[in-house]
């Protein structure tokens, strides 16, 4: 509802719409568009906490942290994941981990 007020608000806006869907028809370029980093008090409590472990482990706020921080729930079953599996507990066999990577390769259409 927003994009279409937005759209018909600004005639920069509605050529710069025009622009990027010729591109997507013409050459098959997409444009996609850029999410906003949340990092402090905007990225809530459970972000918060989280972005302050990456800083005493890395030095720094990794910036996946900072991009899932718009869902709480998608960044803490990642980060619970991650520390579940890297553990070294929870060990995935070789010829899996082969198989992973060739499937991924597949679906992302890498021609090897």
């Amino acid at each position: 509802m927003a994009r279409e007020n937005l759209r018909a608000a600004n005639p920069i806006v509605r050529s710069l719409f025009a622009l990027r869907a010729l591109l997507g028809r013409l050459y098959g370029v997409f444009l996609m568009s850029r999410v906003r980093s949340f990092e402090g008090r905007e990225a809530g409590v459970v972000a918060a906490t989280i972005q302050g472990l990456f800083r005493l482990m890395f030095g720094r706020a990794l910036n996946p942290i900072k991009v899932q921080a718009h869902s709480s729930r998608i960044l803490l079953s990642s980060f619970l994941s991650n520390a579940i599996l890297g553990s070294g507990r929870w060990r995935v066999r070789t010829d899996l981990v082969r198989l992973v990577r060739i499937r991924a390769a597949a679906r992302n259409g890498c021609p090897f």
